[in-house]
């Protein structure tokens, strides 16, 4: 899986094994699983972000992200910079939708405008880090081919190698990203690492989940870590404050709220 959550809350929470096993799922369901995870009404949480060179040289920002859930597969995401000034008041927001492209519209307080992040746009670098638009959207688990490719020992626990490539031509075009490859945690439903490759086939980044904890009975990673491998940039996300189930109101997660800033 992507960081397509995560902001979110994140892009891959833990789950505790239902009554299928899940030995007993196929690829796809199992990342269904994986996606199913998170489900809360709402969350609210605290992320330190940090952008560091292959020198060493690091850029701290401080974000507070918050979620609401639409419906069963679909949420609304807010992720507000509050920090330091040059980047303050910033925010993104995103409306999921089943039928169609996640909406996003992008925050800058120096032009006192949103603006709408266009398909063409989703595999630019969100504010200068390892992550594009497209991680910050939804994962339209029905655009993809599945394919377990054996399995992989991660911290201690041996995952399911699972290979997703776009099954649809439009997604093909629109996405950066040749296909994946995650290792997931077959008994707990969490993936705790990603690698994805572009449209030469070349392995580019990686994403690591690690300091998963538990928050109202769901668990959830409070670190996570993305590399871009041919400059060795990295963006560290370090969750603080979480809070579950707070009854965050509809009228945050709209483009009106959005250009309220901090």
């Amino acid at each position: 899986m992507t960081i397509r959550k995560v902001f979110l809350a994140a892009a891959v929470f833990f789950l505790a094994a239902g009554p299928v096993q899940a030995e007993e799922l196929s690829p796809k369901e199992l990342m269904r699983q994986v996606d199913k995870a998170n489900r809360t009404k709402d969350s609210r949480r605290t992320l330190t972000m940090t952008l560091m060179n292959a020198n060493g040289s690091k850029r701290e920002r401080k974000v507070v992200s918050m979620r609401k859930q639409v419906d069963e597969n679909n949420d609304k995401v807010l992720a507000q910079f509050e920090s330091p000034g040059d980047v303050a008041g910033t925010g993104l927001l995103t409306i999921e939708h089943d039928d169609r492209d996640d909406d996003q519209w992008l925050y800058l307080p120096a032009l006192k405008k949103t603006r709408r992040i266009s398909a063409t746009d989703k595999t630019d670098s969100f504010m200068g880090t390892d992550f594009t638009y497209e991680d910050m959207s939804s994962l339209k688990l029905d655009e993809y081919e599945y394919k377990k490719l054996g399995t992989k020992t991660v911290d201690g626990v041996e995952c399911a190698e699972i290979e997703m490539i776009p099954n649809n031509e439009k997604r093909k075009k629109e996405s950066g990203y040749s296909k994946s490859i995650s290792l997931v945690d077959p008994k707990r439903y969490v993936v705790l690492q990603t690698d994805y490759f572009n449209l030469k086939d070349e392995q580019t980044k990686t994403l690591r989940s690690s300091n998963i904890n538990q928050y109202g009975g769901i668990h959830m990673p409070d670190h996570m870590e993305m590399v871009t491998h041919k400059t060795g940039h990295k963006t560290l996300l370090e969750f603080t404050n979480t809070e579950i189930d707070v009854g965050l109101k509809d009228d945050l997660f709209t483009e009106r709220n959005l250009m309220r800033g901090r």
